[in-house]
């Protein structure tokens, strides 16, 4: 669980997706909810987490009218973007792009809250298609007819941000470059997770989060590391920058 505190997470120094320029984005989750704790003059967005998702049937779950109310107000102390974290089972997620109709549902409902609160725009957080329990081989291609669903509702007026998987075992059955940078304004990188201890996928143990590769790494341990997603994703044209998840330390970008 985060802390009642704002997390700055990921710096932007280059384009990401559609966006231009630095940016600093921050993830708030509701606990004990109080905004006057944060700052908002230190990030140019900040994304409130874990109180958003897709339910089982596909559909956008919007937040309790008082914790968007309090959300909104950060916007009177600094000219800060507001975005809303869409989170839920993959599982859920598989039956939101299973089909058409639910998703342009999804994205007039999730507009309709968006206009009606003055939020800025939505951050998807789905961990992970095609590679979690429940989901399709379909999900990675249907992913991105979500995206172009969302862009045509939402135009210019709303931002539409994706979290992406870093460790590339999952990334590279889970997304396509080309709808990531058509559709989203920018793509935070989950820079962390690189070493998860498994007996068998992974025995061994690692940093968290690491920059880059130790000397004695190799084979798949090699790849899992930040400067190695960036040589991948420009070799994609993936316009991305990457950052570390869980810390308030500022990690670090990819220039593409």
């Amino acid at each position: 669980m985060f802390s009642s505190l704002v997390f700055p997470v990921l710096f932007f120094l280059t384009m990401a997706g559609r966006t231009t320029g630095q940016i600093l984005s921050c993830f708030y989750e509701i606990e004990n909810f109080n905004v006057s704790i944060i700052e908002p003059s230190l990030c140019t967005h900040i994304i409130l987490i874990g109180s958003s998702n897709v339910d089982n049937i596909g559909h956008f779950q919007e937040p309790p009218s008082n914790v968007t109310e309090e959300f909104v107000k950060l916007k009177n102390r600094a000219p800060v973007k507001l975005l809303l974290a869409v989170t839920g089972n993959s599982a859920h997620f598989t039956t939101l792009v299973s089909s058409e109709a639910t998703m342009q549902q999804f994205a007039d409902e999730s507009l309709a809250y968006l206009d009606r609160s003055g939020i800025d725009g939505i951050d998807i957080d789905w961990e992970f298609p095609v590679w979690s329990w429940g989901a399709k081989k379909s999900d990675r291609t249907r992913f991105g007819d979500l995206l172009r669903i969302l862009r045509q509702k939402y135009g210019t007026k709303k931002l539409i941000t994706v979290d992406v998987a870093g460790p590339p075992t999952i990334a590279k059955y889970s997304y396509q470059a080309d709808y990531l940078n058509k559709y989203a304004d920018f793509v935070q990188i989950m820079s962390y997770d690189y070493h998860v201890y498994d007996p068998i996928l992974n025995p061994v143990v690692g940093f968290n989060s690491p920059l880059r590769r130790l000397p004695y790494e190799r084979g798949i341990l090699a790849k899992m590391n930040s400067v190695f997603f960036c040589l991948i994703s420009s070799k994609v044209n993936l316009r991305i920058v990457s950052g570390s998840f869980f810390t308030s330390l500022l990690y670090f970008s990819c220039k593409t």
